[in-house]
């Protein structure tokens, strides 16, 4: 499907209520903020530079949409399948994610203030680039993520998997690694004396600034990962 009319919001909105209407549909720079758009399907279609900033956006999935540019400021995306998808540039300050899937996904270059992800898989993800200061990414798997130059500043990721995930230059001040498993993630070139790291799990393959281990995390011989 492609070129939905954006002249009368509500006719488009029923149309994506249809079963697979928002599949692969051309919504380039659609304005649709503040609406619900729950459980709608997304899947590979075109939101670039696209307006859902405040839209509830509960169990949709947006698995292989492009998102670059778009405003997705507070929108709520609990329960979304999301693998493959592209935020690039896109503003997802006060985004808030439980129990989602975003393996993959491209968030380089993202404005990310205050984002929440909580119970959610995130595998192989790009945060390069990706302003992140004060999320919360709680309780999630982002092994094999690279956060190269990400500003995770005052950004809690307490107890998260981050299994040889790459924090490269990265902004650390205040960030709060607490109980999360660093086995294999590289955190060269970053501050990592400014961050907290209680508790967190590191093991031969982690790599230090200098090759000094952060205060209070805690090493494991031989991980089961």
């Amino acid at each position: 499907m492609s070129s939905l009319p954006l002249k009368d919001v509500d006719k488009l909105i029923e149309m994506l209520r249809k079963e697979e209407a928002g599949e692969g549909a051309n919504l380039t720079g659609a304005v649709l903020k503040g609406r619900d758009l729950h459980d709608v399907s997304f899947s590979g279609a075109k939101l670039v530079d696209a307006d859902l900033s405040g839209c509830k956006m509960t169990g949709c999935s947006l698995s292989d949409a492009n998102l670059t540019g778009a405003n997705l400021k507070n929108v709520v995306l609990d329960g979304t399948y999301s693998d493959n998808v592209v935020f690039k540039k896109a503003n997802l300050s006060g985004v808030r994610i439980k129990d989602g899937s975003l393996e993959s996904a491209d968030f380089s270059n993202a404005t990310c203030i205050g984002l929440e992800l909580s119970d959610t898989t995130a595998n192989g993800a790009n945060f390069k680039g990706a302003d992140l200061s004060g999320a919360k990414i709680l309780d999630s798997a982002l092994s094999l993520c690279d956060f190269g130059k990400a500003n995770l500043s005052k950004a809690k990721l307490i107890g998260s998997q981050l299994h040889e995930s790459k924090f490269v230059g990265c902004d650390l001040t205040g960030a709060d690694f607490s109980k999360a498993e660093v086995y294999q993630a590289d955190f060269s070139k970053s501050n990592v004396e400014a961050a907290s790291f209680k508790k967190a799990k590191y093991d031969k393959k982690t790599k230090w600034p200098d090759n000094q281990a952060a205060d209070g995390a805690v090493f494991v011989k031989n991980p089961d990962i």
